[in-house]
């Protein structure tokens, strides 16, 4: 097994990201497969935040966020 030192999270966020597979899982498990969501028409919209305490700049990761015209 080869370790990255990547989160489960940080690895999960990776893979969603890409929006050919952010499609296929969702259609394949809310969908039973059928090409519902098609992965070109995916618009990603950052949800990071980042707030200052006590001069610290600490970011917030939080959910992925995207759009799809669906026809």
């Amino acid at each position: 097994m080869i370790h990255s030192g990547m989160t489960c999270d940080t690895a999960a966020r990776t893979l969603l990201r890409d929006n050919e597979v952010f499609a296929s899982l969702f259609n394949t498990v809310f969908f039973d497969g059928e090409e519902v969501i098609d992965y070109k028409t995916l618009v990603s919209y950052e949800n990071d935040q980042s707030v200052l305490i006590d001069h610290q700049d600490i970011k917030r990761r939080r959910d992925i966020v995207k759009k799809s015209k669906m026809g």
